[in-house]
């Protein structure tokens, strides 16, 4: 799995310990941050989910990226969360255009004390012929 690191501002949980907000509001207003080179984590989240699609060919884009669940223990500050988005390809040699919808559901953890959100990426299950033989 790949772990993705989120920072937030103390000010945003806040709004969670006093359930002004939802976790996935949550989740979804740390993903509009900007990291520390000015980018959306949205951008660093889709850059990263791109690589579950790269062996599939074409120039996968991860578009229309949204938090559209998440399950929580408050207790543990431990979840999961449910991401929707569509992969748009385009296979340049036959100037083909394809699009995908896809569904992850990715572990997470919130960090108060580091202010930091923790996204687990699953990786694409891919099958190697040599375990088949």
């Amino acid at each position: 799995m790949t772990r993705l690191s989120f920072d937030f501002p103390e000010s945003l949980h806040q709004i969670i310990d006093h359930e002004q907000t939802s976790v996935a509001a949550f989740i979804t207003e740390v993903l509009n941050t900007p990291d520390n080179k000015g980018k959306p984590n949205l951008k660093n989240l889709a850059f990263n989910l791109r690589f579950n699609h790269a062996g599939e060919g074409g120039s996968p884009e991860i578009v229309d990226l949204e938090v559209t669940g998440t399950d929580y223990d408050a207790e543990t500050q431990k979840g999961q969360v449910t991401i929707n988005y569509r992969v748009e390809r385009h296979y340049t040699c036959s100037d083909v255009k394809s699009q995908q919808k896809h569904t992850e559901i990715c572990p997470f953890e919130i960090n108060t004390s580091e202010q930091i959100l923790v996204l687990q990426i699953p990786e694409d299950e891919s099958r190697d012929t040599v375990f088949e033989l």
